[in-house]
């Protein structure tokens, strides 16, 4: 298969989905937008299910294991862990920060940052080499190559690493679902009688409006690509020995996975 792929320029997957019980679903919804319905060209009604930014959340999610660490079959791969300093004693990783590398709570440290650009190569003012980028993200992290990167919070901002792979999902020839339901309140419907010292909207009979979709076709598309990850340079059997040692030690940080 992978000889297959020798010289392709991306990986295109398609799959047909299909609600796991009856023929309603609900789409991912967006602030002050709602479901992102749409039509084609011939009047056809269509509707994003999922973005590409909610599929990557969800490929993430697929290689999160326990505590935050990578499942055992991924064991190696690059992420760097975080342990902050304080009374919380709370812990992160690069896994689940939703900017991955560029999380304050990893560039802003100042060691970790020094060490990054130096392997990268980066610095403001001068000419940015994408593949010593690259490489140096991949050393750190693996899913900010994959899943992309936006570093607004090193230096002048000037790295942005595309997606690698991405994905989204349409439904075809949709319809509306419209349904309700109310939040009952069985001692005082209107709301008036209230917990002492607890004064929030939350109290009487609250009706509320449900919209979800039928559609002819819900389809998930992948895009893998290979030109750009070729571009990086990374090689066949690009090493990661020692990427999961204590190789990154900012001062919020205890440990480098």
């Amino acid at each position: 298969m992978f000889t297959n792929l020798k010289d392709a320029k991306r990986l295109l997957i398609e799959a047909q989905l299909t609600p796991v019980q009856g023929d309603r679903f609900q789409p991912t919804g967006f602030a002050d937008l709602g479901a992102a319905t749409y039509q084609l060209s011939d009047g056809t009604s269509m509707l994003l299910v999922e973005s590409a930014q909610s599929v990557a959340n969800r490929l993430e999610a697929t290689i999160i294991g326990a505590d935050n660490a990578l499942i055992p079959e991924l064991e190696g791969l690059s992420y760097i862990k975080v342990k902050m300093e304080g009374a919380s004693d709370a812990q992160t990783t690069s896994l689940i920060e939703a900017h991955r590398v560029n999380s304050p709570f990893i560039i802003s440290d100042k060691n970790f940052q020094a060490v990054f650009c130096e392997e990268a190569a980066y610095a403001k003012g001068k000419p940015v080499d994408w593949r010593r980028i690259a490489r140096a993200m991949f050393k750190y992290d693996v899913n900010s190559v994959l899943h992309g990167a936006f570093m607004a919070n090193l230096e002048d901002g000037r790295i942005k690493l595309a997606r690698a792979i991405s994905g989204f999902v349409e439904a075809k020839g949709i319809r509306e679902v419209v349904s309700g339901g109310v939040k009952n309140n069985p001692i005082d419907p209107t709301g008036k009688l209230r917990a002492k010292e607890y004064d929030k909207d939350v109290y009487g009979n609250v009706p509320y409006q449900r919209v979800e979709y039928t559609a002819e076709k819900i389809t998930a598309y992948f895009n893998l690509d290979l030109g750009l990850l070729r571009s990086y340079d990374l090689g066949s059997s690009h090493p990661i020995s020692g990427v999961s040692s204590n190789h990154s030690q900012p001062s919020d940080m205890v440990e480098g996975c």
